[in-house]
């Protein structure tokens, strides 16, 4: 082979490093891109040991903009002439302890979850309308026995958080 074919051949496999040595950090691009993905979607750290609904977060001026898939809830719901009835809280906190606790169709324990959600709801003339919910893993939670306890389906949102200091911080 004369040497202008080794130069040849030499120019040829350069092109083919060169491409080569790009795909491969494409390909190292793709894999940290998807890592990335997985963890932002991955259980948060403040959850502990419970489950807790995964959500997509990003920084922006001083918040946390938290993005949450659809989510399957079960919840109770109260009507009450004050917003200081902590009994109507507990005893909506029983039923939903009772659901994950295996009154459901499928007789099955759940383990229990975070957040525990409260929602309040004005109606007027000094009612209020108390709704707490257990977030539930999975797309076909069983049905609740009780006819006060319901599954509902959260579509997917984003929400805004902001803390003046952290979740733990605030626990002691």
């Amino acid at each position: 082979m004369s040497s202008a074919g080794n130069r040849a051949n030499g120019r040829c496999f350069a092109i083919n490093g060169s491409i080569m040595a790009g795909n491969i950090l494409i390909t190292l691009a793709v894999i940290a891109a998807s890592l990335a993905a997985v963890q932002c979607m991955s259980k948060p750290n403040f959850c502990n040991s419970y489950d807790c609904p995964p959500f997509d977060s990003q920084r922006l001026n001083g918040f946390e903009l938290r993005s949450y898939g659809e989510t399957m809830w079960v919840g109770t719901s109260r009507v009450v002439s004050s917003t200081s009835s902590s009994s109507s809280t507990s005893s909506m906190f029983q039923k939903l302890y009772r659901y994950i606790g295996g009154a459901n169709s499928a007789g099955k324990r759940i383990k229990m979850t975070v957040p525990v959600a409260t929602k309040v709801q004005a109606l007027g003339g000094g009612q209020f309308r108390y709704t707490m919910m257990f977030y539930v893993p999975g797309a076909n939670p069983p049905t609740p026995n009780d006819s006060d306890v319901e599954i509902i389906a959260m579509p997917a949102r984003d929400v805004y958080v902001s803390f003046q200091q952290s979740v733990r911080e605030r626990g002691r």
